[in-house]
């Protein structure tokens, strides 16, 4: 996890693991890309301005914010900008029980607006990957992944742009 408070003995000693582990891929040829929701979207921008790599990026996923109570997916979609490099599209309700994440639910359903995270994504110069993700298994997985691909169409021919063939 990433410190929230930048003065914790353990942000400085993560800034430089993050800075050598990002110089490593870099000389591969690979970009690092850290998974969003597990701490507030201020605090993993400061980590990737404080590290300074160009490789740097994030696997947006909205729910994950919302799951783990660490904010709007919206407002984190602003707030990351240009580091977004590829989305989890999936859909959460808030914690409602202190001791346990929120609960994932059907695009569409919970809190992440999609048509307004698409809208501002296209306005960000967004080129990356929308992959739909549903963490249940069995038919109604595949009926919610299909349901998301009928809704997130839906948004993105709203914006004038065309889905990739799944």
């Amino acid at each position: 996890f990433i410190p929230e408070n930048l003065t914790d003995p353990k942000y400085l000693p993560l800034v430089d693991t993050v800075r050598d582990m990002a110089q490593y891929c870099q000389a591969q040829g690979l970009e690092f890309w850290f998974e969003s929701g597990q701490e507030t979207p201020i605090t993993l921008l400061r980590l990737i301005k404080d590290v300074n790599a160009p490789n740097l990026g994030i696997n947006f996923d909205t729910a994950n914010v919302v799951l783990y109570g660490k904010g709007n997916p919206l407002d984190a979609t602003e707030i990351f900008g240009k580091y977004i490099k590829n989305l989890h599209a999936k859909d959460g309700l808030y914690p409602t029980n202190p001791r346990k994440l929120g609960t994932e639910v059907p695009i569409g359903q919970g809190k992440a607006n999609f048509p307004a995270i698409l809208k501002t994504l296209k306005k960000q110069g967004f080129m990356g990957e929308i992959i739909i993700e549903r963490e249940i298994s069995g038919p109604q997985q595949i009926k919610d992944i299909e349901q998301a691909h009928t809704f997130l169409t839906a948004c993105l021919k709203e914006l004038n742009l065309s889905p990739a063939p799944i």
